[in-house]
């Protein structure tokens, strides 16, 4: 098996993944919910869309827990051989669920007046023209 995580990299075979989670997620979130929104089957692909949820209680990826609870958007696409798993492509939305939990923020604007503007985005709502990073 091989899973992609996009940002995340790229782990080849089921115990190198299991070594993966346990040093990354194992405990880092409780109360864990999965849901799916969409599935979609051709050929030998199956596409899951999906949310998780969870509160997080442990450190995850290098940052400390912060007790907050977040929600993030993911895809996933798996490819099938003799019935089961031989690939998995993942992306999720992380700096969603990273802004919700308070690990990091967007830059702010000067103001028109040469002021900073505080800015409230719902992450729900980002788009690519919010996230000025030419400066």
């Amino acid at each position: 098996m091989v899973w992609q995580g996009g940002s995340l990299g790229e782990i080849q075979g089921i115990e190198a993944y299991k070594q993966f989670a346990a040093a990354n997620a194992t405990g880092a979130f409780a109360n864990m919910r999965l849901s799916i929104h969409e599935v979609i089957a051709v050929g030998d692909k199956v596409v899951v869309r999906f949310t998780n949820s969870g509160t997080q209680i442990g450190p995850f990826l290098g940052t400390p827990a912060t007790g907050k609870h977040a929600t993030w958007l993911g895809i996933g696409i798996y490819t099938i051989r003799d019935g089961k798993i031989a690939s998995g492509w993942f992306a999720e939305d992380i700096l969603s669920m990273l802004l919700q939990l308070g690990t990091i923020t967007l830059p702010t604007r000067a103001g028109s007046r040469g002021q900073t503007e505080q800015r409230s985005l719902d992450v729900r709502e980002v788009h690519s023209s919010d996230l000025d990073i030419s400066s």
